[in-house]
């Protein structure tokens, strides 16, 4: 019989995820599936009374979890392979075939996007041009001008600094949220005001890649899930208008909600995050975030009624998911490969550029 300390509480090793900045992350793809199921919950669905402005509420909760996400993949895969020719070549073909489709359909559906806001929001500038956003079509892609203004930071950072320049990200971080508290924005899609979110999913990277192997916690099973939970918690309330202060607390709420179901003890619920509907979503979910105001606009338009929610509501879904699936698969892929396969030969062939540290 093995020895045990009678009512001796249970507790359950914590340890950082091994060479997550090189492998894929099953859990992440499931908190991206829940990020986006926010972003369109809020978008689309009657969430409460409108006096709570729970739409609201939901839909940033899901930015904030998308930018985290951001932040944790792009620092760990800078972290693991700082090359910037790679990196950018890959994030500018994941990013731009997209949106150019979309864009074309929009301008091609008369929907008030034009050919010059549309250029406007392929300059990726759009969150301080506000002439490239048109409401309830192309207003939510601000978000891919913060993003693609984090990825060309980035990448000079690495360009000029190698590895080390990753750990500007524990200095600009509490930098932007400071300005954040001077200007009392506690949402903002101007970069110097938002990309807080983002830069606290690399702290949150830094911060697992580089634990040594043999750091671990341990933590009783009860006090783990009193701790998410009080997380969750605080995190909702950090996207409400009426949080206060606590909202500028959000992007370090959502990384350390991210890293919670990272490393913490939830196999239950990290099975569930890794389940392969939930990988599929995640997969689509670019498209679906491109896709699913143009899909609600015109006569699939309207709020407030039995048709709306009962009959237009599920057939902008329907369509959306069936954009976001072609456009996926048949037209954003095909770009991802190439720029990873035969494009990413024939530069190399012209020398890498690479950063001063490998």
């Amino acid at each position: 019989m093995t020895e045990r300390s009678i009512g001796a509480p249970s507790v359950v090793p914590v340890r950082p995820v091994a060479s997550a900045s090189r492998a894929h992350l099953p859990v992440l793809d499931g908190v991206r599936a829940v990020s986006i199921a926010l972003v369109l919950a809020g978008h689309l669905l009657p969430l409460g009374p409108k006096s709570l402005a729970l739409n609201g509420t939901v839909a940033e909760l899901g930015m904030a979890l998308f930018f985290c996400l951001s932040g944790f993949l792009i620092v760990s895969f800078l972290e693991a392979k700082p090359d910037v020719l790679e990196f950018s070549v890959r994030r500018i073909f994941r990013i731009v075939p997209g949106l150019a489709l979309f864009l074309v359909i929009a301008i091609a559906a008369g929907v008030g996007v034009s050919l010059r806001s549309a250029l406007i929001d392929l300059s990726f500038t759009a969150n301080y041009n506000y002439d490239g956003l048109v409401e309830g079509v192309t207003s939510h892609l601000w978000s891919l001008s913060v993003e693609m203004q984090f990825y060309m930071a980035i990448a000079m950072i690495v360009l000029a600094f190698g590895r080390r320049g990753l750990w500007l990200v524990l200095i600009a971080a509490p930098i932007v949220t400071a300005l954040r508290i001077q200007a009392g924005a506690y949402v903002n899609i101007n970069t110097h005001l938002r990309v807080d979110e983002i830069l606290s999913g690399g702290i949150l990277a830094l911060f697992i890649h580089r634990q040594s192997p043999s750091f671990s916690l341990s933590l009783r099973p009860s006090l783990a899930t009193a701790g998410i939970a009080a997380l969750g918690v605080l995190w909702l309330l950090s996207a409400r208008d009426s949080a206060g202060p606590i909202a500028y607390a959000r992007p370090y709420l959502t990384a350390a909600l991210v890293g919670a179901l990272l490393i913490g003890p939830f196999p239950g619920l990290q099975m569930l995050l890794s389940h392969w509907v939930l990988r599929y979503v995640a997969n689509i979910s670019y498209a679906l975030y491109l896709y699913h105001p143009l899909m609600s606009s015109g006569p699939l338009g309207g709020y407030g009624t039995v048709t709306t929610y009962l009959v237009k509501r599920p057939i902008t879904v329907l369509l959306t998911w069936g954009a976001a699936h072609v456009s996926t698969y048949y037209w954003e892929r095909p770009f991802s490969d190439f720029a990873r396969g035969r494009l990413m030969k024939l530069l190399r062939r012209r020398g890498p550029i690479n950063s001063s540290e490998h």
